[in-house]
């Protein structure tokens, strides 16, 4: 876990100094499409990466938790419409059928 937080850091100051590079590209009378395009490409890919370490450390710290554990913390967190979706051994709203009563559904 202790990996994983600290490539998220090091990933978000290198995020930060392209983030930077782009605002000079951008400040430019005339933009390099090329160059501003190309330093777009490498913000994205930095804000994936992070995305994905949080979601690696976020499942490496769930699966430690014994289910007593998990439940304690589900209902600690305040309520959001995504939980119930989202909770394990819980069906949530896009499990149901979806209802065809709507104009023009058949």
């Amino acid at each position: 876990m202790s990996r994983a937080q600290a490539k998220s850091t090091e990933i978000q100051w290198t995020l930060r100094g392209e983030q930077q590079k782009l605002e000079q590209l951008l400040r430019a009378a005339t933009l390099d499409e090329v160059a501003v395009l190309k330093e777009v490409d490498r913000i994205l890919s930095l804000e994936q990466e992070m995305k994905r370490t949080q979601v690696t450390l976020l499942v490496r710290v769930r699966n430690t938790l014994t289910a007593e554990q998990q439940t304690s913390l589900w209902a600690a967190r305040p309520r959001r419409p995504m939980d119930a979706r989202m909770r394990p051994g819980q069906p949530g709203q896009w499990d149901r059928p979806r209802q065809q009563n709507r104009p023009g559904c058949r």
